[in-house]
């Protein structure tokens, strides 16, 4: 889904929408050991692979199970 040139350049803008609104729920000290930009760069990227995963129908949730699901993980990994 996400080869072909055109949807490389949607992948990107989807990655830094992604990140975008990530960084928007990040506290000062939301994990300040870590790079920002990388931080936001993994889970943006992780966020990209479960969308990627559920749209290839390579996951056996329906969207609002996966959607809990990474919520859950999220506020695992980021405090609000």
């Amino acid at each position: 889904m996400f080869k072909s040139k055109g949807a490389s350049s949607f992948r990107k803008k989807l990655l830094f929408f992604t990140m975008e609104e990530i960084n928007k729920k990040l506290n000062e000290d939301s994990h300040p050991i870590i790079d920002k930009h990388i931080f936001l760069k993994f889970l943006g990227s992780a966020t990209m692979g479960v969308l990627e995963s559920y749209v290839l129908e390579e996951v056996d949730s329906d969207i609002e199970a996966v959607a809990t699901q990474v919520v859950q993980l999220y506020t695992k990994v980021i405090k609000t």
